[in-house]
């Protein structure tokens, strides 16, 4: 008889209570899933950003890159420990082969001259210079200024144009 009022009690709680636990768990239930929804929609959002700023990045790298091909100007970054980080067509081309110009390449293997060295050592002490560099049948005209990269170490952008005409 105790069983069977205890069970029956069970029973009767359950019958009553049922409902209220019944939506309190459906509650907690739905509020997770609003909760991992939003987490997911937070998510596919970010995604979606993320995916907007690489394209955006790559358009602008393909756009400095159109531009560095495009220029008549020769430009090249020498990084902190003096070799060649970037170069153009341009550069190539007025160098010619009298110079080895490669990426990683040293300094000392794209120019030689005493003159043209000391003026680069200068853009690495912070000043800005300016000279003329003479390799038959080109006369260039050189420009080396301080270039601070993102991780804040010194290096110098070179910038070269053809003056032969000029001097002719």
């Amino acid at each position: 008889i105790v069983r069977r009022e205890i069970a029956s009690g069970l029973s009767l709680g359950l019958i009553l209570g049922g409902p209220c636990i019944l939506t309190g768990v459906g509650l907690l239930l739905l509020q997770g899933f609003l909760h991992f929804d939003s987490q997911a929609r937070v998510k596919s959002d970010l995604e979606l950003e993320n995916l907007s700023l690489k394209d955006l990045s790559r358009k602008e790298d393909h756009l400095r890159q159109g531009i560095l091909v495009n220029l008549r100007e020769g430009v090249v970054l020498l990084d902190s420990q003096k070799e060649v980080r970037l170069y153009n067509p341009a550069a190539q081309l007025l160098l010619s082969t009298s110079s080895r110009l490669t990426l990683r390449g040293s300094l000392h293997e794209v120019f030689r001259e005493p003159e043209t060295l000391r003026h680069i050592e200068m853009a690495y002490s912070g000043k800005e210079t300016e000279w003329t560099l003479r390799r038959d049948p080109r006369s260039l005209r050189l420009r080396a200024m301080p270039f601070d990269s993102v991780d804040w170490s010194q290096n110098v952008l070179l910038t070269l144009d053809d003056i032969t005409r000029q001097e002719a």
